[in-house]
């Protein structure tokens, strides 16, 4: 019998005290750098040096070594990444950045799906809330950094 896939989508908001302009830049494999102590990558391919529609790099976190691909990128609004860890499970992450008065709205949206069993746990982390406390984490990094410029170190959390 053919292996049955598991998904599972959870979603994430939050507000920034800065425009989409200054946000949305961020959301790049380069410039994460500046902001996410520990952040290591791989670019494959980028025309402009940055994420931009089509980019792939590689990274490596606790689920394995994973290929990302930009499958969508609007500017100041929306980047979208499709992200394939094999032998294990696919995902795909959409962003969404939207002007707020004062500030901005950022969206998330993270879908996983297993490829085989061991995938699942994967689907199982974000179905538990295994992955709350690192956005909210993320959510801190981002927000310290774009009200400072400067990343939000280990030290300091």
């Amino acid at each position: 019998m053919p292996y049955r896939s598991r998904r599972a989508t959870r979603t994430w908001a939050h507000r920034l005290a800065a425009p989409p302009s200054q946000v949305f830049p961020l959301l790049c494999p380069v410039r994460e750098y500046d902001w996410i102590e520990g952040w290591e990558c791989e670019m494959v391919f980028t025309d402009s040096g940055v994420a931009e529609d089509g980019c792939v790099f590689t990274r490596t976190d606790d689920t394995g070594p994973a290929v990302w691909t930009v499958s969508r990128y609007e500017p100041d609004e929306r980047i979208e990444f499709v992200i394939v860890t094999p032998g294990s499970h696919v995902q795909r992450l959409d962003i969404a950045v939207e002007a707020e008065p004062g500030g901005s709205r950022v969206h998330w949206r993270r879908t996983i799906t297993s490829l085989d069993p061991a995938g699942e746990a994967a689907v199982a982390a974000l179905e538990d809330g295994s992955w709350d406390a690192a956005m909210a984490m993320l959510e801190r990094m981002l927000a310290h950094y774009c009200a400072t410029g400067e990343m939000l170190r280990l030290s300091d959390r």
